[in-house]
């Protein structure tokens, strides 16, 4: 094989094996980056679903002493007295989430202290209720500072929340983004890859074929030789026996 020859195939198969390792470590890099933004997707949607659970779980406790007040029935005192054990247990668990994000960590313990406010009125009402009856009860109530704490937590609740789904969209776009780039690398780099290392086996094969065609040809010619050298010796013997029949006459 001619030397600059096999330097171009070398130089192929380099390039070929370059550019595979290249797409592999970016498929790789790829992957790392798009399972780091989809588990951020995941986390993103757990702090919202655990914000709604604060909210409906908050809702369940007032209703449940609302319950108390109207019927006496224990059942709802029962219901109502794991509210503040529930919400302390919600809100320590979205401390942990936003543990990346010291300003929701911040909003979130503001929340908290805000539901504990929230429940200390509604034990107030229920301490109320005890001691001095429905009607002192519900004038408690009609003095509107539960309703207004409520006001304040579901204002909190939604402030939280709209900025967790900010960050869900930035964190879906860039899942997106991760999620494309794969799809480009494969669809591009390995095809490619691929196409030299055919391009390069095309001529590999080419040559192997003319080479055949060569040495079948020198083949053929060096037969043609021996016949040649054959005819060629028999006519010198034809030669040599003339003349020795000539110098006898």
């Amino acid at each position: 094989m001619p030397r600059n020859l096999r330097t171009r195939y070398l130089l192929g198969f380099a390039a070929a094996t370059t550019i595979l390792l290249a797409v592999g470590l970016s498929i790789l890099a790829a992957t790392h980056r798009f399972r780091s933004d989809s588990i951020w997707v995941a986390h993103t949607h757990e702090v919202i679903n655990r914000l709604g659970y604060v909210r409906s779980d908050l809702v369940d406790g007032v209703l449940a002493q609302r319950n108390l007040l109207l019927t006496g029935n224990d059942v709802y005192r029962d219901e109502y007295s794991s509210t503040r054990m529930r919400m302390r247990a919600r809100i320590a668990a979205l401390t942990a989430l936003t543990a990346d994000d010291p300003g929701q960590t911040a909003q979130v313990m503001q929340l908290g202290a805000l539901i504990e406010q929230r429940l200390d009125t509604t034990d107030e009402a229920l301490r109320i209720y005890q001691q001095e009856g429905l009607p002192a009860a519900q004038s408690f109530i009609l003095k509107n500072r539960g309703f207004l704490q409520m006001q304040r937590i579901q204002a909190l609740i939604g402030r939280i929340e709209a900025h967790e789904r900010r960050l869900l969209a930035s964190r879906d776009e860039a899942s997106q983004r991760s999620a494309d780039l794969l799809l480009i690398l494969g669809l591009l780099g390995i095809p490619f890859s691929l196409l030299i290392v055919w391009g390069i086996y095309g001529l590999l094969a080419r040559e192997a074929r003319e080479r055949e065609r060569a040495e079948t040809n020198a083949t053929s010619l060096n037969q043609d030789l021996n016949r040649a050298v054959a005819k060629l010796e028999r006519a010198t013997g034809d030669l040599n026996e003339l003349s020795r029949y000539a110098g006898l006459l």
